[in-house]
């Protein structure tokens, strides 16, 4: 994938399906946009009028942990939870963030949601260097400084951990030949 430095970059727009509540087929519209670093995610989650199983905000916790882990288990991690005008035809379209709390075992628990209105959801998704989220965006708590390297497991420099890379210089060397970085 190809991006200009500094931009959001739309990197999945789908319609996913997964299982509700006691099993049900289920499904809503995808947005996922990554910052300038790997380690920024914001995911707009959108209900579909047409979807016969659970709402996405009585599954939110799920949908949410389970793009996070296919994302990579982002640092950033910012999931919107959108309801289009025609869930709810007479009624304005909505945009909320949706903050969760993280089990040790890496679950989410406990959504609350925070209206955060639909131009100021669009407004983050095209911001340019966009390399850590503003606080009052994110989803989750970024876990502490990274000590070890996340693809060789390689002990960290004190300069790698101060700078948050999360990557050793190898890693990193190797992530940016590849255009990763």
């Amino acid at each position: 994938m190809w991006r200009e430095r500094g931009e959001m970059l739309e990197t999945r727009s789908e319609r996913y399906h997964y299982q509700g509540g006691v099993g049900f087929a289920s499904w809503c519209y995808l947005q996922v946009y990554r910052g300038a670093g790997d380690d920024v995610v914001v995911v707009v989650c959108s209900e579909d009028p047409q979807n016969p199983g659970t709402a996405i905000t009585n599954w939110a916790e799920h949908l949410a942990y389970a793009i996070w882990r296919e994302e990579g288990q982002p640092r950033y991690f910012c999931w919107i939870e959108h309801y289009p005008e025609s869930t709810h035809p007479g009624d304005e379209a909505t945009c909320d963030l949706v903050q969760f709390r993280r089990r040790a075992g890496g679950e989410f628990y406990d959504p609350q949601w925070q209206h955060v209105g639909c131009a100021a959801a669009e407004k983050l998704t095209q911001q340019e260097d966009l390399t850590a989220l503003p606080e009052h965006w994110r989803s989750i708590a970024p876990p502490s400084p990274w000590l070890n390297c996340r693809r060789c497991g390689q002990d960290l420099g004190a300069g790698e951990v101060l700078a948050g890379a999360g990557l050793c210089t190898s890693c990193q060397q190797q992530a940016a030949r590849r255009g990763g970085v």
